[in-house]
């Protein structure tokens, strides 16, 4: 697992305060995040590296998930 972190705010193209981190499997993971109604800002959605989705934590925290492609 990686993680990375990201706090730009002089873009409006990126979001402020946002975790990134790479996983091996994302299906399973965002299942048991709605099971646990987690807020889904964005399901799994299909990107040039894979796949990716995010949530947002109570905090305000974007937490980014990205499966790359084997």
């Amino acid at each position: 697992m990686f993680i990375s972190t990201s706090r730009v705010s002089s873009n409006k193209h990126f979001i402020e305060n946002l975790f990134t981190i790479d996983v091996d499997n994302i299906k399973e993971i965002m299942v048991d995040l709605k099971e646990k109604e987690v807020n889904i800002a964005m399901d799994i959605t299909p990107i040039s590296v894979g796949l990716m989705s995010r949530i947002i934590d109570p905090n305000g925290i974007n937490i980014v998930f990205i499966e790359h492609n084997k």
